[in-house]
């Protein structure tokens, strides 16, 4: 029993330190796409950009976008992409103390 409890939990821990975080970046990827195509913004270089800069890319795409008091942009998007990068920075935050902490305590 404590076996199938273990096996479950490692499961579970897989999916929420590399699923979710791969189906937030092709969403991100995906309304990135859709708000520089809607605004004649070349999409496939802010594409490019998002995908080679992961979430950098999209901070970067999301405060030059900013600067245009929200013409033409879809409000769905815009929450989409402040939430995927506050997602990612504590992600990365979680995903760095966790691999200090196993490097901190463990013993050579």
């Amino acid at each position: 029993m404590e076996l199938l409890i273990y096996l479950f939990s490692y499961m579970v821990s897989i999916t929420l330190i590399f699923i979710i975080p791969i189906i937030l970046n092709i969403i991100a990827y995906i309304f990135v796409y859709l708000d520089a195509k809607q605004k004649n913004l070349e999409p496939f270089l802010w594409l490019i950009v998002s995908i080679y800069s992961n979430f950098l890319g999209i901070i970067v795409y999301v405060f030059t976008q900013s600067k245009n008091k929200y013409q033409n942009i879809k409000k769905f998007y815009f929450i989409y992409l402040l939430f995927y990068i506050c997602f990612m920075l504590i992600y990365t935050t979680a995903i760095f103390s966790f691999w200090v902490d196993i490097l901190v305590n463990t013993h050579f």
